[in-house]
């Protein structure tokens, strides 16, 4: 008989299936967990569940003590990976802004070969001081975590000291840089710490001739002399980030080392082929070309399955990235007009529109379909939309993580 009480257990939203002959996996597309069963019992599972059956219920469903035993096991794993849950407890509530990125300037000093947005080609277009003072004031009074200023480059504006006072002086949660670096002043630093709570130097390299192959040379001995001098004024919150490409993934140790070497956090990023890395696309070469397993190796399976991960999609409805034109979406790697949350307008009168959250890889119709569909996604969805909405780097992706993951997730 089912059992209907408040805590009856159900999936989670976040809960997705895959399915391949007589095994399935259940995993949660945003922490990236999962777990494979036969098929019969997640039949068994989603019977129980359509039933509003409690995990007790459930368990004297079970004929004898081996399959309790398994079923118990089961309904805990998936419990501690957050694919099924108790009817009583809350799910982690969406729509408050959490983190407010504003775009000073798509202008920047440097090329960087591999930059999503193009910047110092394009326009420069600068927002606005009115404009970030209304964004400024909106995120106080919405009680927003974190204000981070970047680019482009964003000590490039004149008035960069101007606006972080700005913010310092009205707005009481964290502030957060995103620069490269070359154009802060010694002179600019003890000033400067005092106004900020973390800076992030991107560097895209892990050494002078790396760095400079990216973003140009002399690049590399200037960041290193910024963060120095930053730790000589003891300003310590300090990461520094590296893209994920050609000539950069197979030394992300060494970047790591790099970072831990001159105390700082490793940042690494996802290669997106977006503005002027779209153009250098075979050049950079995406991470998941390296997605190949070699017949004549023995592989710890286990190992590379721990890495297979289920997450494609992150919590963008915590976050919101100001455009310099004002426009409005949830990060700047989904700046695409059917992205567009709103304007600076809508936002002071409250009219932006809600972000939805859905794996790119089930709006795609030769996807929707695929039994691995969801470890090919990355948990970026600017990045996804750039490799699966078009067809030559889809298809190609295709050609490495498909016979990869059909392996590693279902053999």
């Amino acid at each position: 008989m089912a059992v209907t009480t408040m805590n009856h257990i159900h999936f989670n939203k976040n809960f997705r299936v895959l399915q391949k002959g007589e095994q399935v996996i259940l995993g949660n597309i945003f922490n990236g967990l999962w777990v494979k069963c036969p098929d019969y019992v997640f039949d068994f599972l989603m019977g129980c569940v359509k039933k509003h059956y409690t995990d007790e219920a459930i368990l004297r469903e079970c004929l004898d003590v081996e399959t309790s035993t398994y079923m118990k096991n089961l309904i805990d794993t998936l419990s501690k990976i957050d694919v099924l849950q108790p009817s009583g407890n809350k799910e982690i509530s969406e729509g408050e802004i959490d983190c407010v990125t504003i775009e000073l300037t798509t202008g920047c000093n440097l090329r960087c070969s591999h930059c999503c947005v193009d910047c110092g080609e394009i326009p420069r277009e600068d927002m606005a001081f009115e404009e970030i003072k209304h964004v400024i004031h909106w995120s106080e009074e919405h009680k927003v975590s974190s204000i981070a200023l970047t680019g482009g480059e964003i000590f490039i504006r004149k008035d960069i000291f101007k606006i972080i006072h700005e913010i310092k002086q009205n707005f009481s949660g964290k502030v957060e840089l995103l620069t490269n670096g070359t154009l802060i002043k010694r002179s600019m630093i003890p000033e400067l710490v005092k106004l900020v709570d973390s800076i992030s130097l991107s560097l895209d390299g892990y050494d002078e001739q790396s760095t400079s192959e990216i973003r140009g040379p002399g690049v590399f001995q200037k960041v290193m002399d910024t963060i120095s001098q930053l730790k000589q004024h003891g300003f310590h919150r300090i990461s520094l980030s590296m893209v994920l490409m050609k000539g950069t993934t197979e030394h992300a140790n060494t970047f790591r080392e790099l970072c831990s070497s001159i105390g700082v956090e490793p940042v690494l990023r996802v290669f997106s082929p977006e503005g002027r890395a779209d153009s250098n696309y075979s050049l950079l070469s995406p991470q998941y070309r390296n997605l190949q397993l070699k017949p004549d190796r023995n592989y710890d399976w286990a190992n590379i399955q721990d890495k297979a991960s289920f997450k494609c999609i992150c919590n963008q409805t915590s976050k919101m990235f100001v455009c310099a034109n004002g426009d409005i979406y949830s990060c700047f790697l989904t700046k695409k007009p059917n992205n567009m949350l709103g304007t600076i307008k809508e936002l002071l009168s409250n009219n932006l529109n809600s972000v939805q959250l859905m794996p790119l890889v089930d709006s795609v119709e030769q996807c929707q379909n695929c039994d691995v569909r969801y470890f090919c996604a990355s948990a970026c969805p600017g990045h996804d939309s750039s490799i699966f909405l078009n067809e030559e780097y889809r298809r190609e992706m295709c050609g490495y993580a498909y016979p990869y993951y059909n392996q590693v997730v279902w053999q």
